[in-house]
C-alpha cells in the first residue's frame, strides 16, 4: 500500500529491547509521525503560526527552565511548590522516562502541565512539549549509544532548538534597532536546563547550553527569592554525588542488592513481609511473613525501615525473645576525628541533645504476641530478625511539629541562614526526621507536614523536607487536619468531572423518563416519616405504615436510591471508591459523595414553609415492604424501587412525645405508636431465638458555643428548625449549628429512647459489587446528625435492632435466594475466646459458676437469667 505524500518522508521508526516480568527480552518497534507544526509554548508565537491561535503558557520575557528526569524524580515537592520553578517547559521524552519509574509522579506532573497549560496571570507556567514528535528536535538512536545517553542528547537537542527559537522571537517581537542589538549579543529568553545528572551537565556545557544544577540556580535567584529552597529534597550520601563513607563509620548494615535477595528468597534463607511498629514506640515492629510473627527490636536490626514497609527479613534468633528484654541501645555514633573533622551539623545536635530519642515512647518492655485462642505467648511467633533490604516503600509522609530548641540558641542563629531542626511526628511509630529550613524561627510551634526525602547509612535519623504548614499547634482545625492527614483521608473538593456527573439543585423526579417512571411503585401519598437526631440534614432513611382493605398491615423502610444518580466508572464513582466512606470528627466530616447528592438529591427532607405550610419533598428511595397481619407476623416481602413524599421529618424526642401524648390521635401519632408495638414484638422474638443483646455505649460530645450569645442562637435556631436542620433570623442570618463557632469540653453517654431503637443503626443501601457492573444492597451507618448540646453519633457496631434490622434479614435472604453462590452478606464474627474468658471470671466473681457461652442463645439466655440485682449490667455486657 503506497502511502500518502509527505507521511512516507515523516515516518520514523524507533526500535528498543525490554525485559518482560517473566525475565525475557522482548525487541519492540515504535513508529513515530514527525509534525512540524508544533507550537513551541511561548505565549502568543508569531513565529509557529496565528499568535491567537498559538497554544502555550511560557512567558518569554522570563527564563524558561528545562528539568531533565532525574531532577523531577528527586525533588517533585520542590517543582511544585517553590515560586522560583515558574516558567518551566516539559518535555514529552523526559516525562515518559519520569512515567516509567515513578507512576505517582508522573501523575503529579501531568496534573501541573495542566494547571499551568493556561495562558493567564498564574505566577507557575508549565508547558508540554512533544519534542519526540517535532521534526526539529526528534533524534534518531544509534547503535553505539546507549538508553540514558540517547536520553540525554534528545534533551540536549531540544534545549538547543528551544533557545534558538526563543532568540529568533525576541528579535521579531523587538523594534528593529533592538533586534539588531539582540541579534549581535546573542540575547533572547534565557533557556536554561536544569539537571540533577552530573554526565548530562557535562554533556550540555560542551554543546555551549546554559545547564545549572539545583543548587548553582538557587545560589543565581537568591535575591530574588531568598526562602527558596524549601521543600528540596535531601538526598542519600550516594545519590549526592558525595564519596561513600568507609563502613567504620555507618550506623547501619548496608541494604542487600535485589539480586541477593531474589536467591536468599528462593533458597527460604530470608523472610518477605510487611513490617508493622508497635503503637508506643519506633524501635520495636511485627513482621508478618510465611504464616508467622518475626519480632524485630532496635533500630540496628529495623535498618532504616519504616511503618508500612515491604522488608526483606533474616531470623538472627530462633530463641523466644524475654518479655523483660530492656530496651535496646541505639546506634552509637562513629569515631570523631580531632576537631570534630567529619561529623555533620545533624551529629553535633545529636551529642548535644541526650534525649534526641526521648519521644519514642519510653523504656517499657517487649511486649509478648499471645495466641488469640489459648491467650498465651506463642514462641513461634517470637522468633527474632532483622531487615535486610526494603522491597517496597510505605508512606513517606508524617506530620508532626519541630523539637524546641534552646531560647539562646535560636537567638543566635541568623534569620535566614539555612539551620537543621529535628522533626518530631504526631504518631510515635515513625521516628524523628532532620529537615533544613531558613524559616526557623516562623515554624516553632507550627503542625508540619515532612516528606521524608532519604535515609542513608551513615546518618542516623531520616532526612527530610517540610511540605506544608497546617496551623499553629493546639489550634483545633489544624490538630483535625493532622488526624485526616495521618490517616490518608481525602479532603480535597470533588472535582469538576465529577460534579458534572450529578444533575442541577432543583432536579425533581418528575423530570424522570417515562419508561424510569413505569419501574417505580408511585408512594408519594402514603404516609411516611424520618426519625433522626435533631439538625440532621443527610436524612436517608425513612419509615411508613398502610393499614389495607383486607385489614392487614404494610410496613415500609425506605432508603434514598444513590445509585440512580452514582453510575458505575464515573468519575463521581472512582472519587467516591477512593474516600471510601464519611469520616466524621467532633466539628467536621469529610463526604464520600458530594453534599448536592447526601444533603439534597437524596436527601428524604420535609420542608416547613414560611407561612407554616409544608410539604415533602419528592425523591427516589429503594424501599422494602411487608404485609404483615396484627401480631407481626410476615406474610409477603416486596422489594421496589419507589417515589416518596415525606410527611414530617421527626428527631428522636419529637417522636417519643407523640407516641406519649395519648390525646393526640392524628394520622402520625397513630402510625408512630403501631410501628413501635410492632418493632417490640420483632425484638422479643429475636432475643427468644437466641438473639444476643451486646450494650454498645454511643458516646457523645458535648460542646458549648463559644461565640457571643451563640447559646441563645443556637436554642432559637434548634426551636424553629425543619428537616433541613437550619433557620434564619429576620437578617437572614443562618443560624445552623455548623455556622456557630463551638468547643468540645465534655463526652456522655447517649440518651436511648424507643424510637431510638425503632430505627438506629444499620441501614439499606444500594451498593456496587467490585468487579462488577451490578448493584446490591448491603447495610451501613446512617448519617447522624448534631445538636448544640449532644452529637449522637449513630455507628455500624452499635446494636442491629427492630426494622432497619428486619429489612437487612429480607435483603439477605433475597440476594441468597438469587446469588446462592455469590452472595455479599453481613457477618458479625463469634465472640473472642479470651474477651468471653474474661466475661466469665468477672461473672464468677458475682457467684455465677455456670456460665455457658458456646452459642449466641446460650450465652443470652444465661446472661438473662442473673438477677439484674445483683449485676446491674451483667446483661448487657459491652
Amino acid at each position: 500500500m503506497e502511502a500518502e505524500a509527505g507521511v512516507e518522508s515523516a515516518a520514523r521508526h524507533l526500535s528498543y529491547f525490554k525485559i518482560t516480568k517473566r525475565g525475557r527480552v522482548r525487541k519492540t518497534v515504535r513508529e513515530v509521525y514527525l509534525r512540524d507544526d508544533i507550537p513551541c509554548g511561548f505565549r502568543e508565537c508569531c513565529l509557529c503560526g496565528d499568535p491567537a491561535k498559538a497554544a502555550g503558557s511560557l512567558r518569554a520575557e522570563d527564563r524558561v527552565l528545562v528539568p531533565d528526569a532525574a531532577l523531577l524524580l528527586a525533588f517533585i515537592d520542590f517543582v511544585e511548590t517553590d515560586p522560583c520553578m515558574r516558567n518551566c517547559l516539559i518535555l514529552s521524552t523526559v516525562l515518559n522516562q519520569v512515567r516509567a519509574k515513578n507512576l505517582q509522579v508522573y501523575g503529579r506532573l501531568r496534573a501541573l502541565c495542566g494547571e499551568g497549560a493556561s495562558p493567564g496571570d498564574s505566577p507557575k507556567c508549565f508547558c508540554l512539549f512533544p519534542n519526540e514528535f517535532f521534526s526539529q528536535t526528534f533524534v534518531q538512536p544509534t547503535d553505539e549509544e546507549t538508553l540514558k545517553e540517547y536520553e540525554a542528547r534528545g534533551l540536549c537537542v531540544a534545549a538547543q532548538w528551544l533557545q534558538c527559537h526563543a532568540a529568533a522571537l525576541a528579535a521579531a517581537t523587538q523594534p528593529p534597532q533592538e533586534a539588531a542589538d539582540l541579534a549581535v549579543g546573542g540575547g533572547g529568553p534565557r533557556v536554561t536546563v536544569l539537571t540533577h545528572d552530573p554526565s548530562l551537565k557535562a554533556r550540555a556545557e560542551a554543546l555551549g547550553l546554559d545547564v545549572q544544577t539545583v543548587m548553582e540556580y538557587l545560589e543565581s535567584v537568591k535575591d530574588e527569592f531568598p526562602n527558596s529552597g524549601e521543600q528540596l529534597a535531601q538526598l542519600d550520601v550516594e545519590d549526592a554525588g558525595g564519596a561513600e563513607g568507609s563502613a567504620s563509620k555507618a550506623f547501619y548494615e548496608a541494604h542487600w542488592s535485589e539480586q541477593r535477595i531474589a536467591e536468599s528468597l528462593k533458597r527460604g534463607d530470608i523472610l518477605q513481609g510487611k513490617l508493622r511498629m508497635l503503637s508506643d514506640c519506633n524501635w520495636r515492629g511485627l513482621v508478618f511473613a510465611a504464616g508467622e510473627e518475626v519480632r524485630i527490636v532496635g533500630r540496628t536490626n529495623l535498618n532504616r525501615a519504616f511503618e508500612g514497609d515491604v522488608v526483606a527479613v533474616e531470623i538472627i534468633s530462633d530463641n523466644p525473645i524475654s518479655a523483660a528484654d530492656p530496651r535496646p541501645e541505639v546506634p552509637q555514633a562513629p569515631p570523631v576525628e580531632e576537631g570534630g573533622a567529619g561529623l555533620s551539623a545533624e551529629l553535633k545536635e545529636v551529642n548535644e541533645e541526650a534525649d534526641l530519642f526521648a519521644d519514642d515512647g519510653g523504656e517499657g518492655e517487649v511486649e509478648t504476641v499471645k495466641d488469640p485462642e489459648t491467650n498465651k505467648p506463642s514462641c513461634s511467633s517470637l522468633r527474632e530478625g532483622r531487615v535486610v533490604a526494603i522491597i517496597r516503600r510505605g508512606r513517606r509522609e508524617f506530620c508532626g511539629t519541630l523539637r524546641p530548641i534552646d531560647e539562646v540558641k535560636a537567638l543566635s542563629m541568623p534569620s535566614s541562614a539555612s539551620v537543621e531542626r529535628i522533626f518530631v511526628p504526631a504518631d510515635r511509630r515513625n521516628p524523628n526526621v532532620v529537615i533544613k529550613t531558613r524559616q526557623s524561627r516562623e515554624l516553632d510551634g507550627k503542625r508540619l507536614v515532612v516528606a521524608v526525602d532519604s535515609w542513608d547509612r551513615y546518618h542516623r535519623l531520616p532526612r527530610g523536607h517540610w511540605t506544608e504548614i497546617l496551623g499553629s499547634f493546639g489550634d483545633r482545625k489544624a490538630e483535625g487536619d493532622l488526624i485526616l492527614r495521618e490517616q490518608g483521608i481525602t479532603q480535597r473538593e470533588f472535582s469538576q468531572a465529577a460534579m458534572r456527573c450529578l444533575p442541577p439543585p432543583d432536579w425533581t423526579p418528575s423530570l424522570l423518563s417515562p419508561s424510569e417512571k413505569a419501574r417505580r411503585l408511585d408512594l408519594r401519598s402514603v404516609l411516611t416519616c424520618s426519625i433522626d437526631p435533631p439538625n440532621c440534614k443527610d436524612i436517608d432513611d425513612a419509615l411508613s405504615l398502610e393499614r389495607l382493605s383486607n385489614g392487614r398491615l404494610r410496613v415500609g423502610v425506605h432508603i434514598a436510591d444513590v445509585t440512580h444518580f452514582l453510575r458505575p466508572d464515573t468519575q463521581l464513582d472512582i472519587e467516591a471508591a477512593e474516600r471510601c466512606t464519611t469520616v466524621y470528627l467532633v466539628e467536621r466530616r469529610t463526604d464520600m459523595l458530594p453534599a448536592l447528592l447526601t444533603t439534597d438529591l437524596c436527601s428524604l427532607v420535609y420542608v416547613e414553609a414560611l407561612n407554616g405550610d409544608g410539604g415533602g419533598r419528592e425523591r427516589l428511595a429503594f424501599s422494602v415492604l411487608w404485609e404483615m397481619d396484627a401480631d407481626a407476623n410476615i406474610l409477603q416481602t416486596c422489594f421496589h424501587k419507589t417515589i416518596i413524599k415525606s410527611s414530617a421529618a421527626l428527631t428522636y424526642q419529637e417522636a417519643q412525645s407523640l407516641i406519649d401524648d395519648k390525646r393526640d390521635k392524628s394520622p402520625l401519632a397513630e402510625n408512630l405508636r403501631e410501628l413501635l408495638r410492632l418493632s417490640q414484638i420483632f425484638r422479643r422474638r429475636r432475643m427468644e431465638a437466641g438473639g444476643l443483646q451486646l450494650a454498645s455505649p454511643d458516646v457523645q460530645v458535648i460542646r458549648q458555643a463559644i461565640a457571643e450569645h451563640a447559646n441563645e442562637e443556637l436554642s432559637e435556631a434548634e426551636g424553629a428548625s425543619g428537616a433541613e436542620g437550619h433557620s434564619r433570623d429576620g437578617a437572614g442570618k443562618d443560624l445552623s449549628v455548623e455556622t456557630v463557632e463551638q468547643e468540645a469540653i465534655d463526652i456522655a453517654l447517649y440518651q436511648a429512647r424507643e424510637t431510638n431503637k425503632m430505627v438506629r443503626c444499620l441501614a439499606l443501601r444500594p451498593c456496587r459489587v467490585p468487579g462488577t457492573g451490578s448493584s446490591i444492597t448491603a447495610a451501613q451507618t446512617p448519617d447522624s446528625g448534631s445538636t448544640n448540646l449532644l452529637l449522637g453519633c449513630m455507628r455500624a457496631l452499635c446494636q442491629v435492632e427492630d426494622y432497619m434490622l428486619l429489612a437487612n434479614v429480607s435483603v439477605a435472604k433475597h440476594i441468597e435466594k438469587f446469588f446462592p453462590q455469590n452472595s455479599l452478606l453481613r457477618r458479625h464474627p463469634s465472640p473472642k475466646t479470651p474477651s468471653l474468658e474474661t466475661l466469665k471470671k468477672l461473672l464468677e466473681a458475682k457467684g455465677v459458676t455456670d456460665f455457658e457461652c458456646a452459642t449466641s442463645r446460650l450465652t443470652s439466655a444465661r446472661l438473662h437469667c442473673i438477677n439484674p440485682s445483683e449485676t446491674i449490667m451483667a446483661n448487657q455486657p459491652l
